[in-house]
């Protein structure tokens, strides 16, 4: 297979862009993580890889963080973050469907402590180290939150000005159509903690945002995605087809079977990592429902009708209540093809 430069925009830049990546981590994640620490360090630095409850609980987070690490052979920093939501215990869990180690049952064997390729605890926890790495360089780091957003809330409450000192904050989550996959109205990462989410989009000045309704528009031909992992037999392929197997076979057999093999966070990433993958984006005002019995977690969404305000920025509705979340709905399919067949 080809391999083809997915990231001129980045040879351009004279610095590489700097990133906190926050997971859940859970096959999905895992690949999303393999996307970026595998490019060159000459297009991304990843500073730190900051760990929260989610697919699977935290020490398997940690535990799945080091393993990709330990696949790919690098060292970031890993940060201990959040065990629960800010209020009450967690609401979501998905080994059912990334398996009970949330790297799809791949029976790899827990990476000791102190392993010199696998990632480094640092003093402190994920909200401390976020808050630290903005005041250390300010407005050059981007956070990119693949899970519940429990962490960026938290170091939010420790330093109310992080929207100012991070560049800009990318996540994967919600729904702007209103459909959600863990409740009829509630995505995944929102569900998991609605009151960080709302702390989050109501702080941030924009948050840019893959929702599970672009998953859903994005997803890969299983054919395509077998083939690619059959093709190669290097470390890396023969990683990511071990954690993707298990959840193939789910996929193939789930509701969601016709949009193909779903990818939400490695969408994220590369939407991240690669500008020239955005094709198309929709500026919106968002609210987060907290109390509903049947829409907790759900994402209210005011699309913009192209208004901008005197200052410039996005609006919506009749009262022109500033846009707070960019969606991005379309992405180039071939970028994100090729962005996983650099993986390998």
């Amino acid at each position: 297979m080809r391999r083809l430069n997915v990231c001129i925009a980045c040879q351009q830049r004279s610095m590489p862009p700097k990133v906190i990546i926050d997971t859940d981590c859970g096959v999905d994640d895992a690949q999303a993580l393999l996307i970026a620490l595998t490019r060159p360090e000459s297009e991304v630095e990843v500073l730190g890889i900051s760990c929260v409850t989610g697919n699977v609980q935290l020490s398997r987070v940690v535990q799945n963080v080091k393993r990709v690490q330990l696949a790919v052979g690098t060292n970031v920093p890993i940060y201990k973050g959040a065990s629960m939501p800010i209020i009450g215990p967690s609401g979501v869990n998905a080994s059912f469907w990334h398996g009970l180690d949330g790297l799809g049952n791949s029976g790899f064997q827990d990476v000791p402590e102190g392993d010199i390729c696998c990632g480094n605890f640092v003093d402190g926890n994920a909200a401390v180290n976020i808050v630290r790495l903005a005041h250390e360089f300010p407005k050059e780091i981007s956070i990119v939150a693949l899970g519940p957003l429990t962490n960026i809330a938290l170091a939010l409450l420790l330093e109310p000005s992080l929207p100012d000192l991070v560049k800009e904050l990318w996540w994967m989550g919600g729904s702007r159509s209103g459909v959600g996959n863990v409740t009829k109205s509630a995505e995944f990462n929102a569900y998991g903690d609605p009151e960080a989410l709302k702390l989050v989009v109501s702080s941030f000045p924009l948050v840019h945002c893959l929702d599970w309704q672009a998953t859903l528009d994005h997803g890969l031909e299983f054919e395509w995605f077998e083939q690619l992992l059959e093709a190669h037999d290097s470390p890396h392929s023969i990683f990511l087809k071990r954690i993707s197997s298990m959840l193939i076979t789910q996929s193939k057999e789930s509701e969601y079977s016709h949009y193909g093999f779903l990818i939400p966070d490695p969408l994220c990433m590369i939407a991240f990592l690669f500008e020239e993958s955005r094709r198309a984006f929709l500026d919106a005002h968002v609210e987060i429902e907290l109390t509903g019995i049947h829409t907790r977690g759900m994402t209210v969404v005011e699309i913009s009708s192209g208004k901008k305000d005197a200052s410039g920025w996005p609006v919506a509705g009749r009262n022109g209540t500033k846009c707070n979340v960019r969606f991005y709905s379309e992405l180039d399919m071939e970028c994100v093809k090729q962005a996983f067949e650099n993986i390998v």
